[in-house]
């Protein structure tokens, strides 16, 4: 299992494609690999918030995944 930070999607989030992917991930990717949802990203000139739905770190390298529904 894929240890996933957090470990769980917080009880008011109700994005069902993202809560797919997280389980997804968790359940399937290989127990060297890392994973971080929802990471906030810094500020940016012009917006008030951007993150990267899921950041994915394993052997070959940093996938950064947008999820869209």
């Amino acid at each position: 299992m894929t240890r996933m930070i957090p470990n769980k999607i917080s009880a008011g989030y109700y994005n069902r494609c993202e809560q797919f992917i997280f389980e997804k991930i968790k359940k399937d990717f290989p127990d060297n690999w890392m994973a971080f949802h929802s990471l906030d990203l810094v500020e940016q000139k012009g917006t008030y918030w951007k993150e990267v739905d899921f950041v994915v770190i394993g052997p070959p390298g940093i996938f950064c995944i947008e999820v869209k529904g």
